[in-house]
């Protein structure tokens, strides 16, 4: 991440015991912009770490999607208050008017070698359970693509 993406900082959450300290020794200054597709404990620890002000956008909450029945949000949504936090959802459909610009200058920048992407792509529709299995464990990077065939 820190060498093909520019990525300041990263860390495995799996291999920390406090998400949000580690955010805090990455980045003691606190967060400004924090993009949330977890959720749960990793959007705890966010607002433990933005700044007066920060913003959080809201595009999926992964963590949640398999429980049986909902479970129990950030202790800490107070912070949304007193650290006077903009929290906000994000549907890629809400922006359509924008696909023509983003195009362009999405191809630009990969022209121009400046957008990195993975794709992780599995052969074979009689591979798509292991395939998804695999994108909810994290044992594959960047986007899942099941290719039919060869």
């Amino acid at each position: 991440l820190k060498d093909k993406a520019g990525i300041d900082a990263a860390f495995n959450y799996k291999e920390v015991d406090d998400v949000s300290a580690r955010l805090k020794e990455l980045a003691p200054e606190g967060i400004d912009l924090y993009y949330d597709n977890v959720g749960g404990d990793h959007l705890q620890a966010a607002l433990d770490n933005l700044n007066d002000f920060g913003r959080i956008v809201c595009c999926g909450m992964i963590s949640t999607y398999n429980d049986k029945s909902p479970q129990p949000g950030p202790d800490n949504l107070f912070k949304i208050i007193t650290k006077r936090l903009r929290m906000q959802g994000f549907i890629v459909r809400d922006h359509g008017d924008q696909q023509d610009e983003f195009q362009n200058r999405m191809t630009e920048w990969i022209q121009a070698g400046k957008m990195h992407w993975e794709e992780t792509v599995t052969t074979g529709l009689e591979q798509t359970p292991q395939a998804f299995i695999d994108l909810f464990h994290g044992s594959k990077m960047g986007k899942a693509v099941v290719k039919l065939t060869e």
